[in-house]
């Protein structure tokens, strides 16, 4: 939400992102493949990313009701 800087670029989306918590359609296994393909896509070559966490940060964030910020994303993954 809002805007971000990348590499030192700055953008601002036209619209927030829907949230994939209220897509019953969507499950733990879709979504970690959905990760998979993006986190490769760009580059990081990190281990893939597991059913198992989906799943917990799912239920960790299942309350939540607003996007996160970049100031916040940047908390949790810096």
């Amino acid at each position: 939400m809002g805007p971000i800087k990348v590499n030192g670029k700055k953008y601002t989306p036209a619209a927030v992102m829907p949230g994939l918590k209220d897509a019953p359609q969507i499950d733990n296994t879709d979504l970690a493949d959905v990760s998979n393909l993006i986190r490769h896509a760009w580059g990081n070559n990190q281990s893939v990313m597991k059913i198992k966490i989906v799943k917990a940060t799912r239920k960790k964030l299942k309350g939540r009701q607003t996007t996160f910020t970049p100031a916040e994303l940047k908390k949790v993954f810096s």
